[in-house]
């Protein structure tokens, strides 16, 4: 989509670890506390389904990103 994040240390496809992208985990915690409004919404089915795919990891997105808030103004 673009090179934006080119040189960034973050890896913008990971959203857990070390080198995940803060983005990214933002996105996937948004994704997550508002499925049931995004569920029959065409565009959104297969980010959806990729969200099912990740239920081992959301306990630690939503730790990551309750961390990642805290820093906002």
């Amino acid at each position: 989509m673009s090179d934006y994040c080119r040189g960034c240390r973050f890896h913008p496809q990971e959203a857990t670890g070390e080198n995940a992208c803060p983005v990214t985990t933002l996105y996937w915690d948004f994704l997550d506390r508002h499925a049931s409004r995004f569920r029959d919404n065409r565009p959104m089915v297969f980010q959806i389904k990729h969200l099912e795919k990740k239920q081992d990891e959301l306990p630690e997105i939503r730790r990551r990103a309750a961390r990642l808030k805290e820093r906002l103004p």
